[in-house]
């Protein structure tokens, strides 16, 4: 479905690798060639992610993309898509270790609920002119 693929996440607190470096090493395991995955493993939350795809679609002349995460996170990944200026469609992951759990996709959910609306403000106030 994609020519390449983004790899995002960086490393969190007492993790001993990035989100970035599982995701390779999954894709390495169902034959995706390095020479089509790009690499960004600095990133510390969902905005700073979507910002540097941004930056390396740019770079990579890339057109659109295909996003994908957990289901509870994918509006705000496509509202945070939009204030970085990227054409994307959306992609929600069926496969996650978080929707196995149903505590933790509440907890999620819930703090999604917030956290969307905030970012759909400040997209709006950050791409308005003035």
């Amino acid at each position: 479905m994609a020519q390449r693929v983004i790899l995002t996440g960086g490393q969190g607190r007492g993790d001993t690798t990035s989100e970035a470096a599982v995701g390779r090493a999954y894709l390495r395991r169902h034959g995706v060639p390095d020479a089509k995955m790009l690499i960004e493993n600095r990133s510390r939350n969902t905005e700073e992610s979507i910002a540097a795809v941004a930056t390396l679609m740019r770079n990579e002349h890339m057109g659109d993309a295909i996003l994908v995460s957990d289901p509870f996170h994918m509006l705000r990944v496509k509202i945070l898509s939009w204030r970085f200026g990227l054409r994307v469609s959306t992609s929600p992951t069926r496969t996650s270790p978080i929707s196995a759990n149903r505590v933790q996709v509440a907890s999620y959910v819930l703090s999604e609920s917030v956290k969307v609306p905030l970012s759909l403000v400040f997209s709006m106030l950050r791409t308005s002119p003035g």
